[in-house]
Protein backbone atom coordinates (compact mmCIF):
# COMPACT_ATOMS: atom_id res chain seq x y z
CA UNK A 1 0.00 0.00 0.00
CA UNK A 2 1.03 3.62 -0.87
CA UNK A 3 0.97 6.22 1.79
CA UNK A 4 -2.82 7.25 1.22
CA UNK A 5 -5.09 10.09 2.90
CA UNK A 6 -6.53 10.84 6.04
CA UNK A 7 -10.89 11.22 6.02
CA UNK A 8 -10.52 15.15 6.24
CA UNK A 9 -7.45 15.63 4.04
CA UNK A 10 -7.88 18.04 1.10
CA UNK A 11 -7.39 15.46 -1.26
CA UNK A 12 -9.67 12.80 -0.40
CA UNK A 13 -12.55 13.88 -2.54
CA UNK A 14 -9.89 14.21 -5.67
CA UNK A 15 -8.31 10.44 -5.14
CA UNK A 16 -11.62 9.05 -4.63
CA UNK A 17 -12.53 10.50 -8.49
CA UNK A 18 -9.09 9.92 -9.52
CA UNK A 19 -9.63 6.38 -8.68
CA UNK A 20 -12.91 5.90 -10.05
CA UNK A 21 -11.90 7.49 -13.38
CA UNK A 22 -9.37 4.62 -13.71
CA UNK A 23 -11.61 1.74 -12.65
CA UNK A 24 -15.20 2.72 -13.64
CA UNK A 25 -16.79 0.07 -16.03
CA UNK A 26 -15.55 0.56 -19.44
CA UNK A 27 -12.69 3.05 -18.08
CA UNK A 28 -9.23 2.52 -18.95
CA UNK A 29 -8.84 -0.63 -16.81
CA UNK A 30 -12.20 -2.38 -17.39
CA UNK A 31 -11.04 -1.66 -21.66
CA UNK A 32 -7.06 -2.48 -21.45
CA UNK A 33 -6.96 -4.85 -18.49
CA UNK A 34 -10.25 -6.61 -18.61
CA UNK A 35 -11.24 -6.36 -22.07
CA UNK A 36 -8.17 -7.35 -23.04
CA UNK A 37 -8.11 -10.71 -21.12
CA UNK A 38 -4.69 -9.79 -18.68
CA UNK A 39 -7.05 -10.26 -15.72
CA UNK A 40 -10.01 -11.32 -14.03
CA UNK A 41 -10.30 -8.02 -11.86
CA UNK A 42 -8.63 -5.29 -10.67
CA UNK A 43 -8.74 -2.75 -7.62
CA UNK A 44 -7.69 0.61 -6.25
CA UNK A 45 -8.50 1.24 -2.66
CA UNK A 46 -7.81 4.03 -0.64
CA UNK A 47 -8.61 3.70 3.14
CA UNK A 48 -8.37 6.62 5.41
CA UNK A 49 -8.13 4.60 8.65
CA UNK A 50 -4.60 2.70 7.82
CA UNK A 51 -4.40 6.44 4.89
CA UNK A 52 -3.00 3.93 3.02
CA UNK A 53 -3.61 3.14 -0.68
CA UNK A 54 -3.28 -0.30 -2.34
CA UNK A 55 -3.86 -1.58 -5.63
CA UNK A 56 -4.76 -5.25 -6.59
CA UNK A 57 -4.64 -7.25 -9.83
CA UNK A 58 -6.22 -10.96 -9.47
CA UNK A 59 -6.51 -13.55 -11.43
CA UNK A 60 -4.27 -12.79 -13.77
CA UNK A 61 -3.68 -14.59 -17.21
CA UNK A 62 -0.83 -12.26 -17.78
CA UNK A 63 0.81 -11.50 -14.96
CA UNK A 64 3.42 -9.32 -16.04
CA UNK A 65 1.20 -7.83 -18.74
CA UNK A 66 -1.33 -6.65 -16.73
CA UNK A 67 0.88 -4.75 -14.44
CA UNK A 68 2.76 -3.59 -17.13
CA UNK A 69 -0.52 -1.91 -19.44
CA UNK A 70 -1.98 -0.75 -15.80
CA UNK A 71 1.57 0.82 -15.35
CA UNK A 72 1.04 2.70 -18.86
CA UNK A 73 -2.11 3.73 -17.97
CA UNK A 74 -1.24 5.51 -15.25
CA UNK A 75 2.03 6.90 -16.62
CA UNK A 76 0.18 7.88 -19.54
CA UNK A 77 -2.11 10.27 -17.79
CA UNK A 78 0.88 12.08 -15.51
CA UNK A 79 3.09 12.66 -18.76
CA UNK A 80 -0.66 14.36 -20.17
CA UNK A 81 -0.43 11.95 -22.88
CA UNK A 82 -3.70 11.54 -21.54
CA UNK A 83 -6.51 13.68 -20.63
CA UNK A 84 -9.37 13.47 -18.16
CA UNK A 85 -12.16 14.70 -20.11
CA UNK A 86 -15.44 17.05 -18.35
CA UNK A 87 -17.80 13.95 -19.51
CA UNK A 88 -15.62 11.80 -17.71
CA UNK A 89 -14.77 13.52 -14.90
CA UNK A 90 -18.57 14.60 -14.18
CA UNK A 91 -19.43 10.48 -14.60
CA UNK A 92 -16.72 10.16 -12.09
CA UNK A 93 -17.76 12.46 -9.74
CA UNK A 94 -21.70 11.39 -9.84
CA UNK A 95 -20.46 7.55 -9.09
CA UNK A 96 -18.74 8.23 -6.26
CA UNK A 97 -21.76 10.81 -5.09
CA UNK A 98 -23.90 7.90 -5.04
CA UNK A 99 -21.44 5.17 -3.67
CA UNK A 100 -21.68 7.59 -0.46
CA UNK A 101 -25.52 8.50 -0.40
CA UNK A 102 -25.78 5.11 -0.98
CA UNK A 103 -24.06 3.97 2.24
CA UNK A 104 -26.79 5.49 4.19
CA UNK A 105 -29.88 5.14 1.91
CA UNK A 106 -31.47 2.63 4.58
CA UNK A 107 -32.29 2.86 8.13
CA UNK A 108 -29.92 0.50 9.17
CA UNK A 109 -27.49 1.84 6.83
CA UNK A 110 -27.79 5.07 7.86
CA UNK A 111 -27.48 3.68 12.17
CA UNK A 112 -24.23 2.14 11.09
CA UNK A 113 -22.79 4.93 9.25
CA UNK A 114 -23.49 6.98 12.29
CA UNK A 115 -22.56 4.13 14.86
CA UNK A 116 -19.22 3.70 12.80
CA UNK A 117 -18.44 7.88 12.94
CA UNK A 118 -17.65 7.57 16.11
CA UNK A 119 -14.93 5.00 15.74
CA UNK A 120 -13.41 6.77 12.88
CA UNK A 121 -12.80 10.34 14.32
CA UNK A 122 -15.98 11.76 11.82
CA UNK A 123 -18.23 14.04 12.51
CA UNK A 124 -22.32 13.40 12.40
CA UNK A 125 -22.39 15.27 8.92
CA UNK A 126 -18.85 13.95 7.20
CA UNK A 127 -20.93 12.20 4.32
CA UNK A 128 -22.43 15.92 4.05
CA UNK A 129 -18.66 17.23 3.92
CA UNK A 130 -17.64 14.64 1.72
CA UNK A 131 -20.10 15.15 -1.11
CA UNK A 132 -19.61 18.91 -0.82
CA UNK A 133 -15.74 18.12 -1.92
CA UNK A 134 -16.13 15.64 -4.59
CA UNK A 135 -18.67 18.35 -6.35
CA UNK A 136 -15.71 20.91 -6.19
CA UNK A 137 -13.43 18.42 -7.86
CA UNK A 138 -11.35 19.74 -11.18
CA UNK A 139 -9.82 17.75 -13.78
CA UNK A 140 -6.21 19.34 -12.41
CA UNK A 141 -6.83 18.06 -8.77
CA UNK A 142 -7.53 14.42 -10.28
CA UNK A 143 -4.00 14.83 -11.75
CA UNK A 144 -2.74 16.31 -8.82
CA UNK A 145 -4.30 13.18 -6.86
CA UNK A 146 -2.89 10.40 -9.51
CA UNK A 147 1.05 11.85 -9.47
CA UNK A 148 0.99 11.99 -5.88
CA UNK A 149 -0.61 8.84 -4.77
CA UNK A 150 -1.13 6.53 -7.81
CA UNK A 151 2.34 6.74 -9.56
CA UNK A 152 3.96 5.72 -6.97
CA UNK A 153 2.20 2.68 -6.47
CA UNK A 154 4.72 1.64 -10.11
CA UNK A 155 7.83 2.75 -8.42
CA UNK A 156 10.70 0.15 -8.08
CA UNK A 157 10.57 1.17 -4.64
CA UNK A 158 7.01 0.25 -3.99
CA UNK A 159 6.22 -3.39 -2.03
CA UNK A 160 5.06 -5.67 -4.65
CA UNK A 161 4.30 -9.36 -4.38
CA UNK A 162 3.17 -12.34 -7.07
CA UNK A 163 1.88 -15.54 -6.68
CA UNK A 164 2.07 -17.58 -9.68
CA UNK A 165 1.88 -21.52 -10.40
CA UNK A 166 5.40 -22.98 -9.95
CA UNK A 167 6.03 -23.41 -13.84
CA UNK A 168 5.58 -19.79 -14.02
CA UNK A 169 7.70 -18.38 -11.50
CA UNK A 170 11.24 -18.05 -12.84
CA UNK A 171 9.55 -16.22 -15.84
CA UNK A 172 7.47 -14.01 -13.23
CA UNK A 173 11.07 -13.08 -11.71
CA UNK A 174 12.85 -12.66 -14.88
CA UNK A 175 9.99 -10.16 -16.47
CA UNK A 176 9.90 -8.35 -12.99
CA UNK A 177 13.78 -7.51 -12.94
CA UNK A 178 13.39 -6.69 -16.31
CA UNK A 179 10.57 -4.71 -15.82
CA UNK A 180 11.38 -2.35 -12.44
CA UNK A 181 15.54 -2.82 -13.09
CA UNK A 182 15.73 -4.52 -9.51
CA UNK A 183 16.35 -7.97 -7.79
CA UNK A 184 13.62 -9.87 -6.91
CA UNK A 185 13.54 -12.71 -4.36
CA UNK A 186 11.80 -16.14 -4.69
CA UNK A 187 9.94 -17.25 -1.79
CA UNK A 188 7.84 -20.60 -1.39
CA UNK A 189 4.48 -20.48 0.47
CA UNK A 190 6.12 -22.35 3.40
CA UNK A 191 8.53 -20.00 3.94
CA UNK A 192 6.13 -16.81 4.35
CA UNK A 193 4.12 -19.44 6.92
CA UNK A 194 7.03 -19.73 8.70
CA UNK A 195 8.80 -16.96 8.85
CA UNK A 196 6.62 -14.08 7.64
CA UNK A 197 8.96 -11.11 8.83
CA UNK A 198 11.17 -12.19 6.85
CA UNK A 199 9.51 -10.82 3.66
CA UNK A 200 9.58 -7.60 4.98
CA UNK A 201 13.66 -7.86 6.45
CA UNK A 202 15.12 -8.81 3.41
CA UNK A 203 12.65 -9.14 0.18
CA UNK A 204 11.48 -5.92 -1.60
CA UNK A 205 9.71 -7.82 -4.39
CA UNK A 206 8.74 -11.39 -3.64
CA UNK A 207 8.11 -13.90 -6.17
CA UNK A 208 5.86 -16.75 -4.45
CA UNK A 209 5.48 -20.10 -6.17
CA UNK A 210 2.78 -21.73 -5.14
CA UNK A 211 1.47 -25.68 -5.68
CA UNK A 212 -1.43 -25.22 -7.40
CA UNK A 213 -0.46 -25.32 -11.34
CA UNK A 214 -3.06 -23.17 -12.61
CA UNK A 215 -3.26 -20.33 -14.80
CA UNK A 216 -4.16 -17.83 -12.59
CA UNK A 217 -2.15 -15.36 -10.98
CA UNK A 218 -2.70 -12.13 -8.48
CA UNK A 219 0.06 -9.36 -7.53
CA UNK A 220 -0.39 -6.61 -5.19
CA UNK A 221 1.45 -3.54 -5.40
CA UNK A 222 1.95 -1.01 -3.28
CA UNK A 223 4.72 1.88 -1.63
CA UNK A 224 6.23 2.11 2.11
CA UNK A 225 4.84 0.15 4.54
CA UNK A 226 2.69 -2.25 3.37
CA UNK A 227 0.32 -5.50 3.89
CA UNK A 228 0.94 -7.91 0.73
CA UNK A 229 -2.11 -10.14 0.35
CA UNK A 230 -2.00 -12.73 -2.37
CA UNK A 231 -3.85 -15.12 -4.43
CA UNK A 232 -3.26 -17.71 -7.03
CA UNK A 233 -6.73 -19.52 -6.82
CA UNK A 234 -10.42 -18.01 -6.19
CA UNK A 235 -11.21 -20.56 -3.47
CA UNK A 236 -7.70 -20.70 -1.38
CA UNK A 237 -7.18 -18.27 1.35
CA UNK A 238 -4.54 -15.86 0.12
CA UNK A 239 -0.93 -15.99 1.45
CA UNK A 240 -0.14 -12.92 3.33
CA UNK A 241 3.09 -10.82 4.23
CA UNK A 242 3.20 -8.64 7.48
CA UNK A 243 3.59 -5.54 7.80
CA UNK A 244 6.36 -4.21 7.44
CA UNK A 245 9.36 -1.35 8.69
CA UNK A 246 7.76 1.89 8.47
CA UNK A 247 11.33 2.30 6.50
CA UNK A 248 11.73 3.11 3.21
CA UNK A 249 12.43 -0.20 1.54
CA UNK A 250 15.96 -0.70 0.63
CA UNK A 251 16.25 -1.34 -3.34
CA UNK A 252 18.67 -3.46 -5.21
CA UNK A 253 19.21 -2.40 -8.37
CA UNK A 254 20.01 -4.82 -11.19
CA UNK A 255 20.47 -1.97 -13.70
CA UNK A 256 22.92 0.63 -12.78
CA UNK A 257 19.46 2.77 -12.22
CA UNK A 258 18.71 5.51 -9.74
CA UNK A 259 18.16 3.44 -6.99
CA UNK A 260 16.55 6.56 -4.58
CA UNK A 261 13.86 5.95 -3.05
CA UNK A 262 10.42 6.77 -5.36
CA UNK A 263 12.71 8.03 -7.86
CA UNK A 264 10.69 6.86 -10.63
CA UNK A 265 7.67 8.71 -9.14
CA UNK A 266 9.32 11.61 -9.20
CA UNK A 267 9.97 12.17 -12.67
CA UNK A 268 6.16 13.10 -13.00
CA UNK A 269 6.10 16.47 -10.72
CA UNK A 270 2.60 17.78 -9.99
CA UNK A 271 3.08 21.44 -10.94
CA UNK A 272 -1.20 22.48 -9.63
CA UNK A 273 -1.43 25.66 -7.70
CA UNK A 274 -1.76 23.00 -4.55
CA UNK A 275 2.04 22.23 -5.22
CA UNK A 276 3.68 25.22 -6.00
CA UNK A 277 6.29 26.55 -4.77
CA UNK A 278 5.82 30.22 -2.75
CA UNK A 279 8.46 32.19 -4.46
CA UNK A 280 11.07 33.79 -1.81
CA UNK A 281 10.64 37.37 -1.03
CA UNK A 282 13.42 39.63 -2.43
CA UNK A 283 15.60 41.26 0.63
Amino acid sequence: CAPGVAAYADDHASLLVAIEHLTALEGDFWVKLRGAGLTYSYQIAASTDTQRISFVLFKCTDLLGAYAAAKKIVVEYAKGESAVTPVALDGAKATVAYSIISGASTRLGAAAAAWSTIYEGKKVDYATWLLDQVSKVTVSDVLHSLKKYIVPLFDPSANLAATCPTNKVELAKQGFEEMLGIEVRVMTEEQICCHPEQLAKDGHVATTATDDATDDATTDAGASSANADTDADADKQPAKATKTSKKLPTVTSTSGADTAPFAFARQFKCECPKCAVPAVPAL
